[in-house]
């Protein structure tokens, strides 16, 4: 197919693309391009590349929420997946922690961090409705206490160098039966009522 006012044939996508621009839509030359698929278009109108691009635009979607703000949205992670990782006798560990924890702590939610190694238990939104702690370890669990260093510890057994947080290591899950333990527990829900 020759262009107008020249011998010359488009040989590339680009050249053809060209064409289509100059003699279709810039210049009043018809176009080889144009006439062709002028016989194909319902209201007969000569083709124009731009009109048929604003055709195949994808639609804008409006995002809300955390991707929205720029908040890198991460994916749910369930404690039982996350105890998958773990030996058989940290996860016997944690399991007794968790049966006691929701037996001390009526009513309070549980919920797998997604980007750490810990279980939390609170009754209510973020870190502001933390209670305790579970954090799993290949050795063992830690049953954490949030501003666990404002309790009083008896038994002497909360540990932990931090400022505000304490916590008691499980070695076994007998050692939850240890006097002091479910104490404590309840000591830090009511801090945290207090608080609110």
């Amino acid at each position: 197919m020759v262009l107008p006012g020249t011998t010359a044939q488009p040989r590339t996508f680009s050249e053809r693309k060209r064409a289509e621009k100059w003699f279709g839509c810039v210049t009043h030359h018809p176009s080889p391009f144009s006439v062709l698929r002028a016989s194909s278009s319902p209201d007969g109108a000569a083709y124009s590349p731009h009109k048929q691009r604003q055709h195949h635009r994808r639609p804008r979607v409006r995002e809300v929420g955390a991707r929205a703000q720029g908040v890198p949205v991460k994916a749910t992670k369930t404690v039982e997946k996350l105890l998958e990782g773990y030996p058989q006798d940290v996860q016997a560990i944690a399991l007794a922690a968790r049966q006691s924890l929701r037996k001390w702590l009526p009513g309070v939610q549980e919920s797998a961090d997604a980007s750490a190694p810990v279980i939390g238990y609170s009754f209510g939104p973020g870190y502001r409705g933390l209670v305790c702690t579970l954090i799993l370890s290949k050795s063992g669990v830690k049953l954490g206490l949030v501003r666990g260093s404002e309790l009083a510890d008896p038994h002497g057994l909360l540990a932990g160098s931090g400022k505000v947080h304490r916590h008691i290591q499980l070695g076994a899950a007998s050692d939850l039966r240890k006097a002091g333990v479910s104490q404590l527990v309840k000591a830090a829900h009511k801090a945290w009522k207090e608080r609110q």
